[in-house]
């Protein structure tokens, strides 16, 4: 038992890591971060949905949530550059908890990573289908059910290639 908790709790040499750093060369600019790191959210609607939930369906706490949020997105983006400045290689979450905290917790860190990363996937693209079927309405093409809906055999829907919300309202 003991053994097993020394092997979750093993952390990686930060010189793997560094020697492995050896060879890359700078490349992104400041613009190139900006855009990755907004290009898969702006444009893509998925802040539409929670928004149209907040004007219709919340009260006068929805400042308030949006205030609590940005000062806890704030502080994880100190810590998270706090970590980054103080292990000197290229890595995200996964390489620095794994030096820091263990093998185990940078493998949650791992795998918390792919579940966000597949998790915006899809509402990115959901927000393009949607985007696609507001554009091919408007110009008067009207995809089947069978293409245009969530799984759903009972009403004739197999695929989501053009979903929109029933919340969403498209006006042209």
């Amino acid at each position: 038992m003991k053994k097993l908790f020394e092997r979750l709790l093993w952390k990686q040499d930060p010189a793997v890591y560094q020697q492995k750093d050896a060879k890359l060369t700078p490349s992104l600019r400041t613009i190139d971060l900006i855009g990755l790191g907004t290009g898969m959210v702006v444009g893509t609607a998925i802040f539409t949905l929670p928004g149209i939930v907040a004007a219709e369906h919340t009260g006068p706490a929805v400042p308030l949530a949006f205030i609590v949020a940005a000062i806890g997105a704030g502080l994880s983006a100190l810590a998270y550059a706090e970590m980054s400045s103080v292990l000197p290689f290229a890595g995200s979450a996964f390489s620095w908890i794994n030096v820091l905290f263990g093998e185990f917790f940078g493998w949650i860190a791992g795998w918390a990573l792919l579940a966000e990363y597949f998790i915006s996937v899809a509402f990115v693209a959901s927000g393009w289908s949607a985007y696609m079927q507001g554009f091919l309405a408007s110009l008067g093409i009207k995809l089947p059910v069978a293409l245009t809906g969530g799984f759903n055999p009972r009403q004739g829907s197999y695929v989501d290639f053009w979903r929109r919300s029933p919340s969403w309202r498209w006006e042209f």
